[in-house]
């Protein structure tokens, strides 16, 4: 594995030697850091030709990168340990589209249609069950992602074109009836949501407007009542160099994002990138009106 990622100051602490300065190690294996130009993550490990490589999910502290690839049709993890990262072994479940909830111990992912999760402990997995019919309706369920309230997104209808992004609120240890957040952000298709953790801004891809690709990726941030707001394109250079880019998704300490830029029919690789260009594009806010305090 090539080297891994340093920095100051963030993230879990390592200590090399008493004598030297603690370093930090981020939570990607790969090369030297990218800027904001996205660059192909871990070629040749990760990103593999002939491979449709997608959705890189962190555990919480970076220590275990999970990736699905197709035509394997399942999910892959990697494991940070003492002699740096491990190869990408099968997951031991079958799904694709992993997300994590560190609180309750589960991992939730897609396979055959629906949503499945299964809890995990230092042990291994246990069976994975399917998530209840009010989340797992007739139509497609995929790409799930969990935020730091504990809130569901997913995407719902395989055709990108028509299918929304949807959004439920925890139940005990299920979820309530999700709900369609609105015509801004789904009108005319949205797939494969990333939700920040503080559920400020919304990652996702979709053919709608003035698309360059088949499916570019889009941002929406939130509106001052809480309703997403008209999406824009933060990708204009890679969205116009791939036949679709999708899957999006950010690591755990929030500086890097992840996306698939589809190649050819059979490959797609992962490009990573500095998370600068999300805060550029983040509308300014508007000052807020003083109240009339009367005469």
């Amino acid at each position: 594995m090539t080297g891994l990622v340093l920095a100051a100051g963030l993230g879990t602490q390592e200590t090399r030697s008493a004598a030297a300065p603690t370093p930090v190690v981020r939570d990607c294996p790969g090369e030297t850091p990218p800027g904001e130009e996205p660059v192909a993550f871990d070629r040749g490990v990760v990103s593999v030709e002939g491979r449709n490589t997608q959705a890189p999910k962190f555990s919480p502290v970076g220590r275990m990168p999970v990736f699905s690839r197709y035509p394997d049709g399942t999910s892959f993890r990697m494991v940070r340990g003492k002699g740096g990262w491990s190869a990408p072994e099968p997951t031991g479940f079958t799904g694709k589209e992993v997300t994590v909830d560190a609180t309750t111990k589960r991992r939730f992912f897609y396979d055959r249609g629906d949503l499945f999760c299964v809890r995990y402990s230092d042990d291994g997995f246990a069976a994975p069950t399917p998530l209840s019919a009010k989340i797992n309706a007739p139509e497609v369920e995929f790409y799930p992602c969990l935020t730091g309230q504990g809130n569901l997104h997913f995407s719902r209808n395989s055709n990108w074109d028509q299918g929304p992004i949807m959004e439920a609120k925890p139940d005990g240890d299920d979820f309530d009836v999700p709900v369609d957040p609105g015509d801004l952000a789904n009108r005319g298709g949205a797939s494969h949501g990333f939700v920040s953790p503080d559920e400020s801004h919304l990652l996702f891809d979709s053919p709608c407007g003035a698309s360059a690709t088949k499916n570019d990726l889009r941002i929406s941030f939130r509106g001052a009542v809480g309703a997403w707001l008209a999406p824009g394109n933060p990708e204009p250079r890679i969205n116009r160099d791939a036949l679709s880019v999708l899957c999006p998704t950010v690591s755990p300490h929030g500086e890097y994002r992840f996306l698939t830029c589809l190649q050819d029919i059979g490959t797609g690789h992962v490009y990573w990138g500095s998370t600068r260009v999300i805060e550029a594009a983040r509308p300014p806010m508007r000052p807020t009106a003083p109240k009339n305090v009367g005469a």
